[in-house]
């Protein structure tokens, strides 16, 4: 895959960051990357009981909507279900 490897990383980070505080103590945060097709898909799922409906989009700091540009910035996306949040982006030949 091709991408700023800058913003990127920031972006994962961030979603790790927050994964790891929203996580009750001795929680579970699990990172998983995998390609299908012409996808690189970049999964991080923690325990933190549920992002509330709607909030996810609108942001609940400042860190995922930072996070959500800096993916975009890359031609992917971020992608937010309950506690899981799946960065996609395009895969190179």
């Amino acid at each position: 895959m091709e991408g700023d490897r800058q913003i990127l990383a920031a972006a994962l980070a961030t979603i790790l960051q927050n994964a790891v505080k929203f996580t009750r103590a001795r929680g579970r945060v699990a990172l998983d990357a995998y390609a299908v097709a012409d996808r690189v898909l970049i999964g991080v799922e923690d325990e933190c009981g549920g992002v509330p409906e709607g909030k996810a989009e609108k942001g609940l700091g400042l860190g995922l909507p930072i996070s959500r540009r800096g993916v975009e910035a890359n031609v992917g996306q971020l992608a937010t279900s309950g506690c899981t949040f799946i960065i996609d982006l395009p895969r190179t030949a």
